[in-house]
């Protein structure tokens, strides 16, 4: 599959922007991707090993993606 690509369980930009944003420090606000719901970007965090690992605890709180920080997740 090529990258960008969307399918039926991949968003097309749902893993490249976890490194960068990672390594450069950037604060995400929220994330909107109406293809996922927040409990398989949870999974996906945890076991995606085709993009890249995310080493770090993520979790669901109140309706939101948590590593130190919470993120909004909408489904528009």
């Amino acid at each position: 599959m090529n990258p960008g690509s969307s399918s039926s369980t991949h968003s097309p930009i749902e893993v490249p922007w976890i490194l960068p944003t990672y390594l450069l420090s950037i604060d995400i606000a929220a994330i909107s991707d109406p293809f996922i719901n927040l409990n398989c970007k949870i999974y996906k965090f945890h076991y995606d090993s085709t993009h890249i690992k995310f080493h770090s605890t993520v979790e669901a709180e109140n309706g939101k993606l948590v590593n130190g920080k919470a993120i909004s997740i909408f489904q528009e």
